[in-house]
């Protein structure tokens, strides 16, 4: 085991918990973008595809989900890696990141292409509306991977925080 100054390691306890403060903001802001998609957007545009087609002026939901999951894709790892010698933190964030990275590889392989299909230009027809019907349908259960993926940073955050108190 090498020697690690305690400036080093209260810089690290430091970045760990300001990454962690701000992955749960992120991913807290992306379940609200999620709710809002359900609840709003989903509920219209099956039948008004026009409406998730920026070219038609429509809205363009890669202007909030790139740069939330892009600043998620870099909290997140960076929270781990910071909190890594709290036992009890690093397991939560494990966890976290475990659960962040299969909500992202099942809407790579099916959301995101079928999305980039239903956002370009063309004509409606019925197999359309029946496949994005089923898209909003199974775009809910992605909603858990958000709650659970807050759910486990928080819980790291409490446990890095009674790791504090403890020590002192």
């Amino acid at each position: 085991m090498s020697f690690v100054p305690p400036l080093s390691l209260a810089l690290r306890a430091q970045l760990g918990r300001w990454s962690a403060w701000g992955a749960l903001l992120v991913v807290a802001l992306q379940l609200g973008g999620a709710m809002y998609e359900h609840l709003v957007v989903d509920t219209v545009w099956p039948t008004h595809p026009a409406l998730i087609r920026p070219d038609q002026g429509g809205i363009d939901r890669a202007r909030f989900w790139i740069p939330s999951h892009s600043a998620l894709t870099l909290l997140l790892p960076l929270a781990l890696w910071a909190n890594w010698p709290q036992r009890n933190a690093r397991r939560w964030l494990l966890l976290a990141t475990a659960l962040y990275v299969a909500l992202r590889a099942w809407t790579f392989t099916y959301f995101l292409p079928a999305a980039l299909l239903f956002e370009s230009p063309q004509p409606p027809t019925t197999q359309l509306a029946e496949d994005a019907r089923r898209w909003v349908a199974l775009s809910v259960l992605r909603l858990p991977l958000h709650v659970g993926t807050a759910a486990a940073v928080w819980a790291a955050l409490a446990a890095s925080s009674r790791a504090r108190v403890q020590a002192t």
